[in-house]
């Protein structure tokens, strides 16, 4: 049966999504579920937004893959992935529409016996899907959360510090819930300009980012009208809400 979200024409499987947190090199490692004998000569899809990135025939891996149709195992793909939330999918590809004439096999079973029937086959089962990376990662020139911090770009050097002012202030309004005040953006700024000399624009607004997220008042709001003898109110905020 085909999964929601997957493309026309496959069975089963897996998909997740997942946030990619910078360009580079990502580790996916698909597991099988070994419960018996599986139907050979699968055809397995590895997809990332719907697009096939890799395939298999799921049978006669020998031992330099580690999985076959009979046992546990598991396969292994590096692949470049550019930074942001993308759906990833792990399937079959769906050959027929009927049920398989294979699970129809002789078969000798105690009748004590309560377990699962060895000479049945049945098609190939994803037991898990790993994601590890990024390796090899460079910074993403574009992706949804940059946009969302960028609220400008400077095109010259004149510009970078009212830019600066500009993108602060609009996260620190955003992590602590109310208009940030001069000593706030003074905080910002200081930690944006160490950033800066070290390195580019955008160096300096990670640094300040980190100051900002590190901030108590982003991490936690008290109420300040509250009943006397009762606990604060602890808020757990996220900065593009």
């Amino acid at each position: 049966m085909q999964l929601e979200s997957m493309p026309f024409g496959t069975r089963g499987g897996m998909a997740v999504t997942h946030v990619f947190p910078a360009d580079g090199d990502y580790t996916f490692t698909v597991r099988n579920l070994g419960v018996g004998t599986y139907i050979p000569n699968e055809q397995f899809e590895f997809s990332i937004d719907s697009d096939r990135v890799h395939s298999w025939i799921y049978s006669g891996m020998g031992a330099n893959a580690g999985m076959d149709s009979a046992a546990d195992g598991q396969l292994e793909v590096t692949l470049p992935v550019k930074a942001g939330t993308r759906l990833v999918g792990a399937t079959f590809v769906a050959t027929n529409y009927r049920p398989s004439l294979d699970v129809a096999q002789h078969f000798d079973r105690k009748s004590l016996e309560n377990g699962r029937v060895r000479e049945l086959s049945n098609y190939p089962i994803i037991g898990a899907l790993r994601i590890e990376g990024p390796f090899n990662s460079i910074r993403p020139v574009d992706s949804q959360s940059m946009r969302k911090v960028f609220s400008c770009r400077p095109s010259s050097a004149l510009e970078e510090g009212p830019c600066a002012e500009e993108i602060l202030t609009t996260l620190a309004r955003r992590a602590y819930r109310r208009p940030p005040s001069s000593e706030d953006l003074e905080t910002l700024m200081a930690f944006y300009d160490e950033g800066r000399e070290i390195g580019t624009f955008d160096d300096g607004i990670e640094m300040a980012l980190r100051r900002l997220l590190a901030s108590p008042q982003f991490l936690s709001e008290w109420s300040v009208n509250r009943p006397s003898g009762c606990l604060a109110n602890l808020t757990v905020s996220v900065i593009w809400n």
